[in-house]
């Protein structure tokens, strides 16, 4: 919880700084965490019960795993890839394009291929040894499963009717 409102602290000092324009590592080191999923993969873990959670689990995902930190991201940059002109922060296309010099189109491009690394990453991470048992790896990817479906269709986090039917 920390963490994540030192990054909405973070987050309100660039629209206070002359709508500052971090560079693209900056703005995911900070918006990664301002988007909550890291908390919410913590604070999952508390409904699961002491008989598929252990303090082991605890510590192995307040270390920020990459699994963690890539479901994240993901969750990050799908929000920026719709809602990016709704929003008055820096999105990671924005940085993109301004540290870059690239267009619009070409950041999309690069934040699209990020988003299919990250899945990549997090698909590595189960295959992986880990200190967390397969119960808990799948809490982290059932988040970033949802991010994808939530912003499939546009953003049906601000607007949960934008999802279509079918």
């Amino acid at each position: 919880m920390k963490k994540l409102l030192q990054s909405y602290f973070d987050e309100v000092k660039w629209l206070y700084n002359d709508n500052y324009i971090p560079t693209l590592e900056e703005y995911l080191k900070v918006s990664a965490i301002s988007g909550g999923y890291m908390m919410l993969s913590t604070t999952s873990l508390v409904g699961m019960g002491d008989d598929q959670v252990s303090k082991k689990d605890f510590d192995w995902i307040v270390n920020e795993p990459l699994i963690d930190q890539e479901s994240a991201l993901l969750a990050r940059l799908l929000d920026d890839l719709v809602g990016d002109e709704y929003e008055e922060k820096p999105s990671s296309i924005h940085c993109y394009m301004r540290q870059y010099g690239l267009s619009e189109d070409d950041a999309r491009g690069q934040i699209k291929q990020r988003v299919k690394n990250a899945w990549k990453d997090m698909n590595q991470g189960c295959l992986e040894s880990t200190p967390a048992s397969m119960p808990i790896l799948m809490r982290v990817i059932n988040l970033a499963r949802a991010a994808q479906l939530i912003y499939s269709d546009g953003d049906c986090y601000t607007d949960p009717t934008n999802r279509k039917n079918g």
